[in-house]
């Protein structure tokens, strides 16, 4: 999955309207085009739907225009470089710079393929590209990644959220 640093000063972390015109800009389904070397599943919920068995969602569709005009209400927003970190140079890292410079943002690729996930956890990249395969299916493997007492190896992202960490304790 691509996640985003959230514990940090970066205004991509800080505002989720950012992080939404990252996600609008972000044509994934590109991946799925002429593409025979990997397998790409467009995910729409943060569980897969087949372990939920729910329908898909469609707030995170493409929509390079909106994306846009979200991000020109950020005035100083080319001052910063977001920073994309991965242990391979992929196909989905290669089109999410290319997305996202097509959307005005500066961008910087690392490639990292020493200790990648203690890089993650140290140098807080603003997007980040991990493998993740559940330990078994059940739709708490994958809620997992966010539950902030989850400890920094598996809430990469950094969040917190007391409502859901108290849902989390409650099921």
């Amino acid at each position: 999955f691509l996640g985003f640093s959230l514990d940090t000063n970066s205004p991509f972390a800080q505002n989720i309207q950012l992080r939404q015109a990252i996600v609008k800009g972000f044509n994934k389904f590109n991946l799925t085009k002429n593409n025979n070397h990997h397998r790409f599943d467009i995910a729409n919920t943060l569980v897969p739907p087949h372990i939920l068995e729910s329908g898909l969602s469609d707030q995170n569709q493409y929509d390079e225009k909106n994306a846009k005009r979200i991000i020109k209400q950020f005035k100083n927003i080319k001052d910063f470089a977001l920073n994309l970190c991965s242990n391979i140079n992929s196909v989905e890292m290669q089109l999410l710079k290319s997305d996202m410079e097509r959307l005005g943002l500066n961008v910087k690729f690392i490639k990292n393929d020493l200790n990648y996930y203690q890089y993650i956890i140290n140098n807080r990249p603003d997007i980040f590209r991990v493998s993740f395969a559940p330990s078994y299916p059940d739709a708490e493997e994958f809620y997992m990644l966010f539950y902030s007492k989850s400890g920094k190896q598996i809430n990469l992202c950094g969040y917190k959220n007391p409502e859901y960490d108290l849902i989390m304790e409650n099921v």
